[in-house]
């Protein structure tokens, strides 16, 4: 069995195996789409065996299907596809992938484990066709030795760590990204509840770089539309900022989900609300 990256030509194999085994397939187009911001790899035996596609947000991934064909499975196909692409995460500076499972999918739970994944919570109703819940799962690529690094900072009692310069920086208008607000904020309404110590300063980058994308995204569909015009047919198509603002959220409420969680499990005070409450206001005011 040969694990490669898929090209354009694997599409209408990969396709097919896509409507062989999930009740709501992405389309030919919606592969060709993938590939602008996904990394997949098909499995050859001598023909298209499977697949395997991740969204890349570094320093985050988001698997978003794996799929083999009847005949091949139970052959370890699927293993070697996640191992393949966990490789690929090792080596491009991913520290962390996201997927989401049926609940009632044993078998693929099971080899989600058995290659490092663990359980973090549950999406409600979130399959269609039939309707069920989801299991959101996660990897974390293996994390160097303490004696492997430099003298470390101890952060007891220190102030909020700086925000990385990415998340101000200038986007192609002239004006900030804007996640940096969005950091602050966070991390004030953290140290408010005594949890400021608990969430990992990558973990709340993440967070704030897909949420300001995803208002960036709501931003350009305010301004340009729904809709768009193909690039070589002049046909109308759904604008491409619709996807791009599903996967940002999607990201951004994942990524919440887990700050929400370590909160849930440290704070020992009541609270109510929540830093998005008006974050959304204050990244579009920043940006006028």
């Amino acid at each position: 069995m040969r694990i490669r990256q898929m090209t354009a030509e694997d599409i209408p194999a990969v396709a097919q195996i896509e409507k062989e085994c999930f009740s709501q397939p992405w389309s030919e187009q919606g592969f060709l789409d993938g590939m602008k911001d996904a990394i997949f790899f098909v499995a050859e035996d001598p023909q298209i065996a499977g697949y395997i596609g991740m969204y890349r947000m570094p320093p985050e991934g988001e698997i978003t299907n794996v799929a083999v064909t009847r005949k091949m499975r139970k052959k370890g196909c699927g293993r070697e596809l996640l191992l393949r692409m966990q490789q690929w995460v090792d080596e491009h500076g991913i520290d962390r992938i996201i997927l989401e499972v049926r609940s009632g999918n044993e078998p693929a739970i099971h080899l989600y484990r058995t290659c490092g994944f663990e359980k973090i919570g549950v999406r409600k109703n979130f399959y269609q066709f039939p309707r069920e819940d989801a299991d959101i799962m996660e990897f974390h690529a293996p994390e160097l030795d303490a004696a492997d690094l430099d003298d470390a900072a101890d952060l007891t009692g220190a102030d909020m760590p700086s925000p990385s310069a990415y998340l101000s920086a200038q986007q192609k208008n002239g004006k900030p990204l804007g996640a940096d607000i969005v950091y602050k904020e966070t991390w004030l309404w953290l140290k408010q509840r005594g949890c400021e110590k608990h969430v990992n300063k990558r973990l709340l980058e993440s967070y704030s770089q897909a949420f300001a994308r995803f208002v960036q995204c709501e931003e350009a569909l305010s301004t340009y539309g729904l809709l768009g015009k193909h690039p070589t047919t002049g046909g109308v198509i759904a604008s491409p900022f619709v996807q791009m603002s599903q996967t940002f959220q999607k990201q951004a409420n994942l990524l919440w989900y887990e700050i929400f969680d370590i909160v849930k499990q440290n704070c020992t005070t009541k609270f109510d609300g929540t830093p998005q409450d008006d974050l959304m206001e204050q990244l579009l005011s920043s940006r006028k």
